[in-house]
């Protein structure tokens, strides 16, 4: 019998060659500015406020990347080409320790969102992304799941690692689970919206 997959949730990434000096130097600035940070989804750890993309010099070129490398997201959306943007609106830093996650959420507001890990290893703490609740609760009463296939999974992981992009639909829950390493995972988040060029 044949079985064709339809209505995907994608998850784009991309392990790329971003400076990461300047984004450093940016997270160190407003940790120094701001050493308290805010509590946003985060348990622990330390997150910056927002900024906007034009806010500091030493996000520039990161911005400029990032927008290049989300054209693939409207083509593989099969937008118009060449007629749509994605405009990055806002960005923030996320620091966590040992024991550090964040809660599940989505990103109100926008259409893509994204992460990129300035500084990571494999083994902290994952990004998790959740099945729509409703759509899972059907599944799961159903009967035994024996093997979880992509259709029946609840959720699936992306391990973090320097460097790594990962964007993704901005209504899917997400969220990072508890940190067991006691260095810092350094990530940025940030939300990009559709524009007319």
């Amino acid at each position: 019998m044949n079985v064709d997959f339809y209505f995907p949730t994608p998850v784009w990434w991309e392990d790329t060659n971003i400076d990461n000096a300047p984004i450093i130097e940016l997270c160190n600035k407003l940790r120094t500015a701001n050493p308290a940070g805010r509590k946003i989804s985060n348990n622990g750890g330390w997150q910056s406020s927002d900024f906007k993309p034009n806010e500091h010099t030493e996000f520039a070129d990161f911005v400029i990347a990032v927008t290049n490398k989300s054209l693939q997201c409207l083509n593989d959306y099969g937008y118009v080409q060449n007629a749509y943007k994605l405009e990055m609106l806002n960005a923030w830093f996320n620091i966590n320790q040992e024991g550090n996650s964040n809660q599940i959420h989505t990103h109100g507001g926008s259409f893509i969102s994204g992460v990129y890990y300035v500084k990571a290893d494999t083994d902290q703490s994952e990004l998790i992304f959740y099945k729509n609740f409703t759509e899972d609760y059907i599944i799961t009463s159903a009967g035994d799941i024996e093997r979880f296939t992509p259709i029946s999974g609840a959720t699936c992981r992306y391990p973090p690692k320097t460097g790594r992009l990962v964007l993704f639909p901005s209504y899917v829950p997400h969220g990072v689970m508890p940190s067991t390493s006691k260095d810092e995972r350094i990530s940025l988040a940030f939300n990009m919206r559709m524009s007319n060029v």
